[in-house]
Formats: structure tokens, C-alpha cells, sequence
């Protein structure tokens, strides 16, 4: 249940990252702890480093990734 509350809030953009601090609490940082300048659903699902470890089971049901 939790991951699939996790992959619900992620499609709708309700999820903590910059993306959604940029938008809800403008006060928090929209970088992305990789360095990257905004954290953002494109950047954590297909180019952040730190999920590098991760990115396999996405491509198990994805091979593209498509958001």
C-alpha cells in the first residue's frame, strides 16, 4: 500500500520534492540534493544520480520511462 500511494502521489506531482516546494512552500529549497539546480519528477525518474541504484525497476515496467 505505501509504494502504491507513492507511485499515486508521484503521478500527480504531490510528492516532497522541489517541484512541489516550488509550487507549495515556496520557502524550501527546489534543488536537488545531487546538485542538480531543481529537483524535479523528470530529473529524479530519468537523470538523478542518486537514484542511479533504483532506476532498474522502473525500467523492468518501463523501458522508456515516459512521464
Amino acid at each position: 500500500r505505501a509504494t502504491h500511494s507513492r507511485i499515486i502521489q508521484t503521478l500527480l506531482g504531490h510528492f516532497f520534492c522541489g517541484e512541489y516546494y516550488a509550487r507549495f512552500v515556496p520557502t524550501e529549497s527546489v534543488s536537488c540534493p545531487c546538485g542538480h539546480p531543481q529537483q524535479t519528477r523528470a530529473h529524479i525518474l530519468t537523470e538523478c544520480p542518486d537514484f542511479d541504484a533504483y532506476r532498474h525497476h522502473l525500467r523492468a515496467a518501463s523501458r522508456t520511462l515516459s512521464l
